[in-house]
Order: C-alpha cells, then sequence, then structure tokens
C-alpha cells in the first residue's frame, strides 16, 4: 500500500511534467524545472483523467501501465545520467545548486526557502493519517474525487476547477480505495511551498545580470 501511495505521488508531483521539460529541453536552472515539473505534472493528469473517462477506462490498471509507460521513457531519457559515476554526478547537481548558495542568496534562503521547507515537513508529518476534512474539502473537491475515481464527471460542479479533484482520484486509483486519503493530503503543503520557491527563483533571476 506505501509503495502504490508514494507511486501515486510521483504520477501526480513529477513524472509526465519531467518528461515534458526534459523532452523539451528545459534546462534553465533546477529549480525551475522542479516548480515546472510539478505544474505540469498537474496539468497532464487532469487531461489524462478527462481523456481516459471519456472512453470509459479511467481505472487502476491503466494508470499503472501509464505510470510504467513513463518510468521507462524517465530511464530512457536518463539514460547517460544512469551511467554516470555518482562523483561526476554529485558534482553536477553542486553545480546547479550553487547560485542558491552564495553570500547574497542566503539571508533570504533562511528566511522563506528553508522555514518553507521546515513547514512542508511538519504538515508532512502531521497529516500522517490524517483524512480530508473541512466544509469545501470534504463536501465538494472530496466528493468531486471520489466521482472521478469511479470513472464517472463529477455532478454539480458549479463550473468549479476539477484539476485538484482529479488529481487526488489518481492517488485513489493508484492504491485502490478512496478510504485512505493521506497521499491526496500530503499534495496539498506543496502548493505555497512551490507558490514560495517560484517567487525566489523569480528574485534571483532579477537579481542576475542580464
Amino acid at each position: 500500500m506505501l509503495i502504490l501511495g508514494l507511486a501515486s505521488l510521483l504520477q501526480v508531483i513529477f513524472l509526465p511534467g519531467f518528461i515534458i521539460i526534459w523532452s523539451l529541453g528545459i534546462t534553465d536552472g533546477m529549480l525551475k524545472s522542479i516548480i515546472l515539473a510539478f505544474t505540469l505534472s498537474m496539468i497532464v493528469n487532469h487531461f489524462i483523467a478527462i481523456t481516459l473517462t471519456y472512453a470509459g477506462c479511467f481505472n487502476s490498471t491503466n494508470l499503472y501501465i501509464l505510470f510504467l509507460f513513463e518510468i521507462i521513457i524517465v530511464c530512457w531519457q536518463t539514460r547517460y545520467w544512469l551511467k554516470m559515476p555518482f562523483s561526476q554526478i554529485s558534482k553536477r547537481l553542486k553545480s546547479s545548486l550553487k547560485p542558491l548558495t552564495t553570500e547574497t542568496n542566503l539571508s533570504l534562503i533562511n528566511c522563506s526557502v528553508v522555514v518553507a521547507l521546515a513547514y512542508f515537513m511538519f504538515q508532512l508529518v502531521a497529516n500522517a493519517g490524517s483524512v480530508i476534512d473541512g466544509w469545501d474539502p470534504l463536501f465538494s473537491w472530496n466528493r468531486w474525487a471520489v466521482d472521478w475515481y469511479h470513472g464517472r464527471f463529477p455532478s454539480h460542479i458549479w463550473h468549479y476547477p476539477q484539476l485538484l479533484p482529479s488529481n487526488w482520484s489518481i492517488t485513489y486509483l493508484f492504491i485502490g480505495t478512496d478510504k485512505i486519503q493521506f497521499f491526496a493530503t500530503a499534495i496539498m503543503p506543496l502548493f505555497p511551498l512551490f507558490s514560495l520557491l517560484a517567487l525566489f527563483d523569480l528574485w534571483k533571476r532579477k537579481k542576475e545580470p542580464a
């Protein structure tokens, strides 16, 4: 169950977006790549949910097949990295992270990014085993997510965007039940985290010489 839950998070927040940015050759900084991978993954997953629901085949089996296919693509795209010695990979990662650790940036990192990371980790631990609560999440968002989970388009959505419910439903389909909601709730702290990281990335780029 844990492995399937972690796989669902990998699908929801990383794999589809990573494939896109790697295919397009977007290498403008690690931080930007991570943020884009998160954003694009959720958008792609939403369209996957719509397409498969229209086709009447939005189910666990097809998501497992898609996930395996994506893993194969990622392994192919990163085959040169996989063959690279770990010491060389470490040097490249340090090189890409170096702009974030200059004296100019350290104060901002300490005041915002590190705090955001600590907040996310706290929320992740605090939400362990938790269920979705609150009026809107419980009676709207999660109800729509359950509809997606059962392979039907949600009703009475009042034009409310369905990106979040459709992505929640993917975590349910991976683990085979809508009763375990921890992996769905684990996504939520990422939104303020990546919003802050996006602002930091923009600030860093504005500070760099043209």
